[in-house]
């Protein structure tokens, strides 16, 4: 056990080596360290606060003002700027529709392009700019529409002629 250790596993409740209360001696008072001198730090410190991050300006003596204006652009952008990706939903859903108006006989799969548009809506209106393609959904679910009524009305002809 290092001796720092074992020292302190000596004390008592209160603070005192129990062993040395037990003889009657105590040890003397040891002095307190020094603090560490502060070390210079070489940059200034770094703002904290958005209100001092937002009034740093660049430097009115540049050289152009494009560059000027192009360190306004780049301070002012956003750090999380991302390529928003095409929801694949919204993709697929257009495809059965377009499937389901060819083949009306099977208005399910108009149906079902239907509803993934609709969730494809919902699914981009959610991801708050992440997901494009709301256009390909719409289309998707106008599309599928159009295959449910033609896929009902060929449904309709061929039970009244069958009987």
């Amino acid at each position: 056990m290092p001796p720092r250790a074992a020292r302190l596993s000596r004390l008592g409740v209160d603070g005192t080596d129990a062993n040395a209360a037990a003889s009657g001696t105590f040890p003397p008072p040891s002095a307190p360290a020094a603090p560490a001198p502060p070390v210079p730090t070489p940059l200034p410190p770094a703002p904290t606060t958005l209100k001092e991050i937002t009034e740093l300006r660049p430097n009115p003596r540049a050289a152009t003002p494009a560059a000027s204006e192009a360190a306004t652009a780049q301070r002012t952008k956003p750090a999380h700027m991302f390529k928003p990706l095409a929801d694949k939903l919204a993709t697929r859903s257009l495809l059965m529709s377009i499937i389901g108006v060819v083949l009306f006989v099977f208005p399910v799969l108009a149906l079902l392009g239907v509803i993934g548009g609709l969730l494809s809506i919902r699914r981009i209106r959610r991801s708050e700019g992440a997901l494009t393609g709301e256009r390909t959904a719409r289309l998707a679910i106008l599309i599928g529409a159009i295959g449910v009524v033609l896929g009902g009305i060929a449904i309709g002809v061929f039970v009244a002629v069958g009987r």
